[in-house]
């Protein structure tokens, strides 16, 4: 009877053993020194197999909640102060964002008005390049028209008169009207008579002894010459002296 007691108190203790270990395992932390599940033991002690120890629990992964769901502070979770300021940061930001936009609009505005400009003062000035190309004589023209009506007039004037010496200073305020409004457009004469020969501006067609006169200067002028605005519009025709 007393081995039999002694059976009957083993299997309870071993019961109760393994009935704390589950309680263990289920609350999540690792009990030491607790054995095997509840009916492990008498088989060991039966049998006299040892039996391999509870494996432990695995421990909690970063970031889940403890016991009851709550959120631990020390784990660097975002708080509501955290949220607020990113919020008030993004408004910022965007705001910086909208004004960078309206910078980028007025600049774009004026980059349209200034070619705008650009465009229009290039027509303007191809007109007026061809309008001068057109155009450009119609000062001299005007300048010349009472010259032409002058002419006229001394030609009926010659058919109805006899009067020489008057024909002959008409012809001669012609040809001065119509030296001054040549002068005025930037025509004008080259003087050559008594000046060396300078085969820039002269043309020397003859050549001829001349005792009051060094070798190589320009005795006669058979056609006069001019320049317009600086620029040689045609040589002086001269006689040289040798």
């Amino acid at each position: 009877m007393n081995e039999k007691q002694e059976r009957q108190e083993a299997r309870e203790t071993t019961s109760i053993e393994g009935t704390a270990e589950t309680a263990a395992a289920n609350a999540g932390a690792p009990q030491e020194g607790l054995r095997s599940a509840p009916g492990s033991g008498e088989a060991a002690q039966a049998g006299g197999t040892p039996q391999p120890e509870a494996a432990a629990p695995e421990p909690c992964a970063a970031g889940e909640g403890t016991a009851g769901g709550e959120t631990d502070p020390n784990r660097g979770g975002a708080t509501e102060t955290d949220v607020t300021a990113l919020k008030a940061r993004v408004a910022e930001l965007e705001g910086e964002v909208a004004a960078l936009k309206a910078q980028v609009q007025e600049a774009h505005e004026r980059f349209l008005r200034a070619r705008a400009d650009l465009e229009n003062a290039r027509r303007r000035f191809e007109k007026e390049k061809q309008d001068a190309l057109t155009f450009g004589a119609l000062r001299l023209v005007e300048r010349l028209l009472p010259v032409l009506d002058n002419f006229e007039r001394a030609l009926a004037a010659g058919k109805t008169t006899d009067n020489v010496d008057a024909l002959v200073k008409g012809i001669e305020m012609i040809h001065r009207q119509l030296d001054q409004a040549l002068r005025q457009e930037g025509l004008e004469p080259i003087e050559a008579l008594g000046k060396p020969f300078d085969p820039n501006i002269h043309e020397a067609v003859m050549q001829a002894e001349s005792s009051d006169h060094p070798p190589g200067t320009v005795i006669e002028e058979l056609q006069k010459g001019y320049t317009f605005k600086g620029r040689l519009v045609r040589p002086t025709m001269v006689k040289v002296s040798k």
